[in-house]
């Protein structure tokens, strides 16, 4: 049964299947508006404001609305909308579009588990071994059971004749937007003929690509709108209730414990002994970096970059060894518990063991190299792997350690960290810093550019107190192309962002903007 039954039975008020009420309709027109904007706002590094304000609109839309269904919130979903907002400012402090991406990835995926939860319907009270089932529940299960509920809403509770007129044109609305595609590609072939070009502009009187724009967006925004919404509908009428329930997930997660303790002994112990063999041939090449020294007849790059991915593919290995251990091998009696505990534990640490190598031979890199994107990302990463090669072994020393919850937390605190850093100007900053005051024997202008706003206060720098006139030089040079790149942007509230303002700022003191 559900963990959360503060919300056991349907709130008394709202409709079933069978129909919706009126603000169920104007939810279901919402929802196309919000996925139109969705698509208007990309690219996400264009408009960071306008993405902020409208996944707030989404957190607040969806209170106003279970509030109007008569649902009062559980304690994880308020837990979980409070970490999706308190994130949302990130989107204006930070300039790289690969972490903007993931963060609006994320918030989708933050606000889907909200609304899923904010009833009731978590398989267990607290966020436990089956967490990333509910978690599947939330965003795949529940929008596919109610996947076509937005135009039966958008109609509402009209009857008779009403109601028929109103699915016609819904359909006649729906056959006009299919046709907009074939339509621009017929009027784009023949648009040789000069008369039919000269018509066609007549009869539209407004700018084609400006409607193509407009309506492209209203087409790739309509899916996002069917599954947010039928995501909500399915969450509040509590569908599914009866399906991956905790009684079924732990009948399941039993059926699946198919493999006998030894066959994983009799895998693992030849396994473990090339770990032994390999700390003892190889200690001394692959703990050079925790001295600072380079092996013989190596350059920084390959030692760093052969050692460091050949070290987190052995880690990822053993992770996915230890998650097949834990769901798929049967422990018949104590003593196989105890010992399929002791070959985890043996496992976690001499994985912890690699990664604190890969880690001092990528702090080599950096130290020599200065750093990219790629290296603080692969740093964070093998980070929060050496985390949950931690929490697997208190896991197996402490029985009610929750290793779910724990990996959960960690990950957030660690993703919102890196959201708020604002990495680009961090590298941009070391990268510079690190060079004028002797650390680096060079800098690489290209990587700082490649920063956007974040890294135009390091090319300031770089071109007003490099020593090097070619440094110099090229920093200008990449100020200039930043600024014919950026000539013809418009600022407003939707495209304002932290980095941004102080770019803008330090070029027109400096004198590079008039």
């Amino acid at each position: 049964m559900n963990g959360e039954n503060n919300d056991t039975a349907r709130p008394a008020g709202l409709r079933t299947n069978s129909g919706y009420n009126w603000f169920d309709t104007l939810m279901a027109w919402f929802a196309v508006l919000f996925g139109y904007l969705m698509i208007r706002l990309l690219p996400l590094h264009s408009k960071p404001s306008g993405e902020a304000l409208l996944l707030l609109a989404l957190y607040v839309v969806a209170f106003i609305w279970f509030r109007k269904s008569g649902v009062k919130p559980t304690v994880r979903s308020l837990v979980f909308a409070s970490a999706g907002i308190a994130v949302l400012p990130a989107f204006v402090i930070s300039s790289d579009d690969g972490l903007a991406f993931l963060l609006f990835f994320a918030e989708l995926l933050v606000w889907l588990y909200f609304v899923y939860t904010a009833p009731g319907n978590a398989v267990e009270a607290d966020i436990g071994r089956f967490f990333w089932l509910d978690a599947v529940k939330a965003v795949i299960a529940m929008p596919l059971s109610s996947l076509f509920a937005l135009p039966c809403a958008a109609v509402g509770n009209t009857r008779g004749m009403g109601k028929k007129i109103i699915v016609t044109l819904l359909w006649i609305l729906l056959g006009l937007v299919m046709a907009i595609i074939p339509a621009l590609i017929v009027i784009e072939l023949l648009s040789f003929d000069a008369n039919f070009r000269e018509i066609i502009d007549k009869i539209c009187g407004l700018d084609i690509e400006w409607l193509t724009e407009r309506l492209v967006s209203l087409i790739f925004g309509l899916p996002l709108a069917f599954w947010g919404f039928a995501a909500f509908i399915s969450s509040r009428q509590r569908k599914l209730s009866d399906k991956m329930t905790g009684e079924q997930c732990g009948r399941a997660a039993e059926a699946v414990r198919v493999f006998p303790a030894p066959l994983i002994y009799a895998t693992m112990t030849p396994v473990l002994i090339l770990y032994v063999i390999f700390f003892v041939s190889q200690w001394g090449y692959f703990t050079a970096a925790f001295y600072g020294v380079l092996p013989e007849g190596f350059v920084y790059s390959s030692y760093a970059r052969q050692g460091f991915f050949q070290l987190c593919s052995v880690a990822s290995l053993n992770a996915l060894a230890l998650i097949f251990v834990s769901i798929f091998v049967r422990r018949e009696s104590r003593a196989e518990r105890v010992l399929l505990k002791v070959y985890s534990v043996i496992t976690s640490l001499f994985t912890l063991v690699l990664i604190a190598t890969a880690l001092s031979k990528m702090a080599l890199y950096i130290s020599a190299y200065g750093l990219t994107l790629k290296r603080v990302y692969a740093s964070w990463f093998i980070i929060f792997m050496a985390a949950g090669f931690i929490y697997a072994i208190i896991a197996n020393l402490v029985k009610r350690f929750r290793f779910n919850f724990a990996l959960l937390l960690t990950g957030a605190l660690m993703f919102g960290a890196i959201a708020y850093a604002n990495v680009s100007g961090l590298i941009a900053d070391y990268n510079a810093d690190a060079y004028l005051d002797g650390r680096l024997g060079s800098v690489d202008i290209y990587e700082i550019s490649r920063m956007g706003d974040s890294g135009i206060p390091a090319l300031v720098r770089l071109a007003g107190e490099a020593e090097d006139s070619k440094v110099a030089d090229e920093a200008v040079r990449s100020i200039n192309e930043y600024l014919e790149l950026n000539s013809d942007r418009k600022d407003n509230i939707l495209t304002f962002s932290l980095p941004r303002a102080r770019a803008e700022a330090l070029l027109e003191r400096k004198g590079y903007i008039d």
